[in-house]
């Protein structure tokens, strides 16, 4: 018998149902309200959790093998861990809760039409548009700005073969390209930026339809009882606006628990992990500070930056990164999680990968 996966015990799973856990959201107060009956609570949401990790039942079921097993072996650490411990979580949006590449990519392709119109028409955009959006979407790990998909969007439609040299060195591509075309950075984010705000404002509808939520976290937001921060890239006033229709998530743009507008992302995440660690809640007792991105370039400097060695970073493995960031980010000692992982970071406080090679007790069977 064995253990997968790391085991992350968590106070948040201990926490009584009539307990205020909002209280961690608002106003960063911690309750005290904690439960040493942890795997009641477990059979108490026996059905919410089959719902997260796709195990159905039909008729009267015991809890899982799987999930009693984890609940038998871990009880005593669970227990005696959840009054000392508090998970705290930061969460970058896009590539982590939101795919939001459908819509930047909607955006840009038609703000670079109407910036190029007769570039795009020469190159036969509206026969080649399947395959300029199949290229964006693969080389969205190195965009930074959105302004920059324009650029990429102009490339791609130039040449396929463009993608290849997005990926592997954007950054003095991207110098070279506005140079040769001279693009001022400042106008072409303006008009990027008003075409998106236009998107948004003709069709509400279908702008928050391209900004999918990932398979399980709106469910695990709502299950999530921990205090739980919010960082990105983008605006405050979209970010705000995804997070409550998407997301359901009610976060206005000013809110303590919102980070809006971090450009560039590592200096500016790093000053908001900072900001966040030195509040009270990330301050007490048995406080476990944990920060999940896809920019591996943005793990990589939380990581290695000293004055942030109190959070564990995790690379969100199903955003923006490719194979090899995700292979560097093991070699380095970075923690890449799958999507279902992170939906049971979130809705438990643990990682339940959990192989005990145990057989199914008769009460655990369908009748």
């Amino acid at each position: 018998m064995y253990l997968r996966s790391v085991f992350v015990p968590s106070a948040a799973a201990a926490i009584r149902p009539d307990s205020k856990a909002n209280n961690f959201l608002g106003n960063e107060t911690v309750s005290s309200s904690i439960s040493s009956r942890q795997p009641q609570f477990l059979r108490s949401n026996q059905h919410s959790f089959q719902r997260e990790l796709g195990i159905h039942s039909a008729g009267k079921q015991a809890l899982p093998c799987k999930l009693k097993s984890l609940a038998r072996r871990s009880h005593n650490r669970l227990t005696s861990a959840a009054s000392s411990s508090l998970d705290v979580f930061v969460l970058d949006i896009d590539g982590v809760l939101i795919d939001s590449e459908p819509e930047i990519s909607s955006s840009a392709l038609k703000a670079s039409a109407d910036l190029w119109p007769g570039v795009f028409e020469e190159l036969r955009f509206s026969e080649r548009k399947p395959a300029v959006e199949e290229g964006l979407r693969k080389c969205r790990p190195r965009l930074i700005k959105g302004f920059e998909a324009m650029v990429m969007a102009r490339l791609l439609l130039e040449d396929d073969a463009n993608a290849d040299a997005i990926l592997a060195n954007w950054k003095s591509l991207l110098a070279e390209t506005l140079e040769r075309w001279g693009c001022d950075p400042e106008e072409l984010t303006a008009l990027f930026e008003a075409r998106r705000n236009s998107d948004m404002e003709a069709d509400g509808k279908a702008w928050l339809a391209a900004n999918r939520p990932y398979k399980g976290v709106v469910s695990a937001l709502r299950a999530c009882q921990s205090p739980s921060y919010f960082v990105s890239s983008k605006a405050g006033h979209r970010v705000s606006h995804v997070l409550k229709h998407n997301l359901g998530l009610d976060v206005p743009e000013d809110s303590p628990r919102m980070f809006a507008g971090l450009l560039p992302p590592e200096r500016e995440k790093a000053r908001a992990l900072r900001e966040i660690a030195s509040r009270p809640v990330a301050q007490s007792p048995g406080a476990r500070l944990h920060f999940v991105d896809d920019r591996f370039e943005t793990i990589k400097a939380i990581k290695s930056d000293p004055s942030l060695s109190g959070w564990s970073v995790y690379l969100a493995g199903w955003g923006y990164n490719t194979d090899a960031e995700r292979a560097e980010a093991e070699a380095s000692g970075i923690r890449v999680l799958s999507l279902e992982s992170f939906v049971e970071f979130l809705t438990w406080g643990v990682i339940m990968g959990v192989d005990d090679g145990c057989e199914p007790e008769p009460d655990e069977i369908t009748r």
